[in-house]
């Protein structure tokens, strides 16, 4: 939404752009030669500006409403506001010297008021700077301006995992393994550091675009929201539905973290995430969805050992060719055992660590993939809800039922009206 514009002639605009400092008086007196004398507007003159790429839209509207103020903290200048959570705002921003792209959180005020909580900020912000992973978002600052403190952060130019599902709807098993590899990967690295994320969500795992770093086929994927537990939250809200049932009253670990990891996978396959139900789709490989079951197991115990075991274990469904679409696994239900003797050339010894766990059948219709609750506890559906679930995608076979039928409508017509043409025509005849 356009803001209402409070500077409204040429002259004003321009002033307040000098004052601003987001121009070199370089830049400025270039643009200003190749302005347009017709250019009589703030906002024309702001259009011209952004033309030439020496505004963004946000620093142009900023202006717009007279606004000279708030565009660079320390050595960073401001470029775009990426949105808000309760411990502060996030902003992308260039290093004026470096010119390199950074993600921004302003600690908000209330968060910080405190010398001794300003203090423990830096201590975890040291914790967190020592992660150094391909798969994880970098901290490279934790600095105060005035009365504000301030997180710089690695940026990476695409979303969170939670727009991406929001924006297309659930992804391909393919897509879906490959992203949870990749941040597993991250966790991995994070857990024989010593730190725990422990508000783990689809809003805390960002996708690079298509076309960027990384291929077309596996654009990178980085676990951002380390740190902060004095705040007690990083980046968006923190959704209950994501973490742990030990959560609620011991500290997290990194089991926590894996079961949080569930269950964005989860919601990555489905849309949603696991509770109060747990539905898988029907062209979801039962050994996928049993390994998703381990992983949101009430137990911790009774998870996944580490997240290199879940990175080993998806690493068969993100390299496989499908085109981007549902992969067809054709293993048979079993053991966990059984699966991996037959992967076991792919994937040596990453299912020895699991415990045993019958795989569940979703092709069975009277045992529908569903789940409630953290107790696990199956739970019965509507015959209808579960035709509703295992509907086929095809049409195909309705279509060609309803050919069928109008075939034999068609015939048997056909005969009767032969037959009266017949009799009639028998009639006629005998009349004469």
């Amino acid at each position: 939404m356009l803001a209402t514009d409070t500077l409204l002639n040429r002259d004003t605009f321009l002033t307040a752009l000098r004052t601003s400092e987001l121009v070199t008086e370089k830049q400025f007196g270039r643009a200003l030669l190749e302005l347009s004398p017709f250019a009589r507007t703030a906002r024309e003159v702001a259009n011209h500006f952004q033309k030439l790429e020496l505004l963004t839209r946000f620093q142009a509207e900023r202006l717009l409403s007279g606004r000279t103020e708030g565009f660079q903290i320390g050595p960073y200048l401001i470029l775009d506001y990426l949105g808000k959570s309760a411990t502060g705002r996030m902003y992308k921003a260039r290093h004026r010297t470096m010119n390199r792209l950074v993600a921004i959180k302003i600690l908000a005020l209330e968060q910080t008021a405190t010398e001794e909580i300003r203090a423990e900020i830096r201590t975890e912000a040291r914790s967190v700077a020592r992660l150094a992973h391909s798969n994880i978002v970098t901290l490279l600052d934790a600095n105060q301006a005035g009365e504000r403190m301030y997180f710089v952060k690695e940026y990476l130019d695409g979303g969170s995992l939670d727009t991406l599902v929001r924006t297309n709807g659930p992804l391909s098993v393919r897509r879906a393994c490959e992203f949870i590899r990749q941040a597993a990967l991250g966790l991995q690295h994070a857990h024989e550091m010593g730190v725990v994320h422990r508000r783990l969500s689809p809003t805390a795992i960002l996708v690079g675009r298509v076309g960027g770093v990384g291929s077309d086929d596996k654009p990178l994927v980085k676990v951002s929201g380390f740190g902060l537990d004095c705040l007690g939250s990083d980046g968006e809200e923190v959704d209950s539905s994501y973490r742990a049932p030990e959560q609620l009253a011991n500290p997290a670990d990194a089991s926590s973290d894996l079961y949080s990891l569930g269950c964005v996978l989860h919601f990555l396959l489905t849309g949603q995430p696991p509770f109060p139900a747990t539905v898988f789709h029907r062209d979801t490989p039962t050994p996928l969805a049993n390994f998703i079951l381990q992983l949101l197991d009430p137990n911790p115990l009774a998870r996944p050992a580490s997240a290199e075991v879940v990175a080993r274990f998806l690493q068969i469904y993100a390299d496989s060719d499908d085109g981007g679409g549902v992969v067809d696994f054709s293993l048979p239900t079993g053991s966990l055992e059984g699966t991996a003797s037959m992967i076991g050339h792919s994937l040596p010894g990453v299912l020895a660590d699991l415990p045993h766990r019958p795989l569940l059948n979703v092709d069975d219709p009277e045992q529908p993939t569903v789940r409630t609750g953290h107790d696990m506890t199956p739970v019965s559906l509507p015959k209808r809800t579960i035709r509703r679930l295992r509907r086929p995608k095809s049409v195909a076979p309705k279509f060609e039922s309803r050919w069928t039928f109008g075939a034999i409508v068609a015939g048997v017509g056909f005969g009767l009206l032969l037959a009266i043409f017949c009799i009639v025509k028998f009639w006629a005849t005998a009349k004469g």
